[in-house]
């Protein structure tokens, strides 16, 4: 029997979700998200964790380390510099999508419920779009070097995520919130503010498997 602390302390990702409704501003002049002739992948890595510790991770490596009994025990990291050596890496998950961002803290109403973040990728970041290095009209300097201000060159673009769960499930039905095949789904939105005049709205449905009981981050 798996109990409900358990249940929490996963980490989630992959097969991901579907983008099937964004908005569509320059032709249809609406925030609103519309259909799509097709739908395109999204990988997402949601580790819950004890505490109600939610949280979206960029990537994440899972590693094997013996504890203070000598016990082989995995442990997550977000940043794969910080895995020991010695370690046996079990697995990495990575998502494209969120690029190489710090992990995010969610709130909301709880897993399996309704959870909420933001993160911004500032407008002299390496990965920002507005950005390139080698295009003196979009590097963010002034002929003599020194750094522009935002909105000069380049913009802070910033990125709302909601997940929405289908059912809120009773947590006394401990193991049977889960599918058989471990799976959950729901509903991801995405707004992102600043890379047009108006903001721009993704939509779509997402399905998390869980891969990983680990119930705290490093």
């Amino acid at each position: 029997m798996v109990n409900w602390q358990s249940l929490r302390a996963v980490l989630r990702a992959r097969p991901s979700e579907t983008i099937s409704k964004p908005s569509e501003t320059a032709r249809a002049f609406t925030t609103a998200p519309l259909p799509t002739s097709g739908a395109f992948p999204l990988r997402l890595i949601l580790h819950a964790g004890t505490g109600d510790n939610n949280k979206l991770l960029s990537s994440a490596v899972i590693a094997a380390l013996p504890d203070a009994n000598s016990n082989v025990v995995n442990r997550i990291y977000t940043d794969a510099a910080n895995v020991p050596a010695g370690a046996t890496v079990v697995t990495r998950v990575g998502s494209a999508a969120f690029g190489r961002i710090a992990p995010v803290g969610l709130n909301g109403a709880g897993f399996l419920n309704q959870l909420e973040g933001e993160y911004v990728v500032d407008y002299d970041d390496p990965l920002n779009p507005f950005k390139h290095v080698y295009h003196p009209d979009h590097d963010n300097l002034r002929p003599n070097g020194s750094t522009l201000n935002e909105g000069e060159e380049g913009f802070t673009i910033t990125n709302r995520v909601h997940f929405t769960w289908n059912t809120e499930p009773d947590p006394s039905l401990g193991a049977t919130l889960w599918r058989p095949d471990e799976t959950v789904t729901g509903t991801y939105e995405q707004e992102i503010l600043n890379l047009r005049r108006t903001p721009i709205t993704l939509r779509g449905a997402f399905t998390l498997k869980r891969v990983s009981r680990v119930g705290s981050t490093e």
